[in-house]
């Protein structure tokens, strides 16, 4: 499992230097400003809850119309694709962008509490993490609601954000509890 953990731990560093280049970068242009400001998405109303919070890359402004930014990357980290087993689930990873991150495995109902308990703990919707320095308070940013991509599969999207591969690994936990035994990881 350290050798997954380190490969994640690549593909999050690939994201989180950027991110934080922005941030520095959006504190000069912008006072006030903050780094994963917590919002509701309108729109989204027949879904669960959980599935409504969507945290801002970047928020910024005081007077005139706030700015709202996304960090996203050009490239892709570079990797292969390697399969990798924990938990009895065989996990096929593709170079990831950590904050556009898409799980395709079994069908599983999305409001098992399990998994609200996952997302819960790591969108932290009541803001219970310290922040670093650069304001980054180890958050998923958002978790899409799962869609079927067949009769027995579904699919999913994850920015993982600020949080560490850590978040990964309990995800995959989740998902071996409802029987999992293969995933496919990857950005498109």
């Amino acid at each position: 499992m350290s050798e997954l953990v380190d490969v994640l731990a690549e593909y999050r560093e690939h994201y989180i230097t950027r991110y934080r280049q922005a941030v520095v970068e959006h504190r000069e242009k912008y006072q006030p400003g903050v780094p994963e400001l917590l919002l509701e998405v309108g729109g989204r109303e027949n879904l669960p809850p959980l599935f409504r919070l969507y945290r801002i890359d970047l928020a910024g402004g005081a007077v005139d119309a706030p700015n709202l930014t996304d960090v996203n990357l050009n490239e892709l980290p570079s990797g292969e694709t390697t399969t990798y087993t924990i938990e009895g689930v065989d996990i096929e990873l593709s170079p990831i962008a950590w904050n556009g991150v898409e799980v395709t495995g079994p069908a599983f109902d999305p409001t098992n509490p399990a998994f609200e308990a996952w997302m819960t703990a790591w969108i932290d919707p009541d803001e219970t993490k310290d922040s670093d320095e650069y304001g980054l308070g180890d958050y998923v940013h958002s978790v899409t609601y799962p869609e079927g991509v067949g009769e027995d599969k579904a699919s999913f999207s994850v920015d993982f954000g600020s949080a560490g591969p850590d978040s990964f690994i309990e995800l995959v936990k989740v998902l071996s509890g409802f029987g999992a035994t293969n995933l496919q990881v990857d950005s498109s």
